[in-house]
């Protein structure tokens, strides 16, 4: 899971640490997840990103 926390400087803004998960073959990230932000009401659930290499 992202760990997220309150900018100390701009208020209203979260910063995300994005957990990364690699191996030789790419990458794969959950980039948003509708959870880490109740208090909103967003319609987007899930977004995801993976980047990958020819092995």
């Amino acid at each position: 899971m992202a760990q997220i926390q309150e900018s100390p400087v701009i208020k209203g803004l979260a910063i995300v640490q994005l957990k990364v998960f690699e191996d030789p073959r790419g990458r794969f990230m959950e980039t948003f997840r509708k959870e880490w932000f109740p208090q909103r009401s967003w319609d987007i659930i899930q977004n995801n990103r993976s980047d990958s290499q020819k092995g």
